[in-house]
């Protein structure tokens, strides 16, 4: 009995760093973000190379450096999956009956759950929410970035004296600094409180929605 309850606490301490370890490749928000900033990264390469515009080194390896954090996402689900399985012999649940919701409050549920990755510039500016023109900046690594949102949800970036032009925050950011960036959080808003983002008008349409 005692030899048991050894392998027991052995087992524990494993699985507890284990667990430790893939966690964070548990997350389905730090996933969506990765999937989005690859996007982004594809079409700025894309862009670039329309445009006979050499493309950084740096931008090729943060591209391969989220590909293989996007494949630990899916090995991290794998391991998951295996544990579940290991475990499902030893676990024991009664049966509970299924409550039913009403549908208003299914239908609330699903407005709560949508996406972040919907809300686009376009659909800000359709909403009568975001002012346009609307000039963004950012202080990087010592350099001044400035970027201007046109009336047709575009993000206008001069980057080596060449202007670019992106669909999104996170693209622009990406471009401008070589790195993984949330755009939404990264961009300032020019003329308005400081440290104020481009994520406010992001929360401001959640507040919208949420009143019909």
């Amino acid at each position: 009995m005692k030899q048991w309850l050894d392998h027991i606490v052995q087992l524990k301490e494993i699985l507890h760093n284990l667990k430790q370890e893939i966690a964070p490749y548990w997350a389905t928000e730090s996933r969506k973000e990765k999937q989005a900033q690859l996007q982004s990264i594809d079409k700025t390469i894309t862009n670039m190379q329309k445009s006979n515009t050499s493309v950084p080194d740096e931008l090729r390896e943060l591209k391969f450096k989220l590909l293989k954090e996007l494949d630990l996402f899916k090995e991290a689900d794998a391991t998951k999956v295996e544990l579940q399985e290991l475990f499902a012999p030893y676990q024991h649940k009664p049966r509970r009956k299924k409550e039913k919701e009403p549908k208003k409050l299914n239908k609330q549920a699903k407005k709560d759950q949508k996406s972040e990755s919907r809300i686009t510039l376009k659909y800000l500016i359709d909403a009568q929410l975001l002012p346009v023109p609307l000039n963004l900046s950012k202080k990087y690594k010592g350099k001044i970035y400035h970027a201007i949102i046109t009336q047709q949800g575009h993000i206008e970036l001069q980057i080596n004296g060449s202007k670019q032009i992106f669909d999104s925050p996170s693209a622009a950011a990406v471009a401008a600094s070589n790195k993984s960036q949330n755009g939404w959080t990264w961009w300032n808003i020019e003329g308005q409180p400081k440290d104020r983002t481009l994520d406010y008008y992001r929360q401001k349409i959640k507040d919208h929605e949420a009143q019909r």
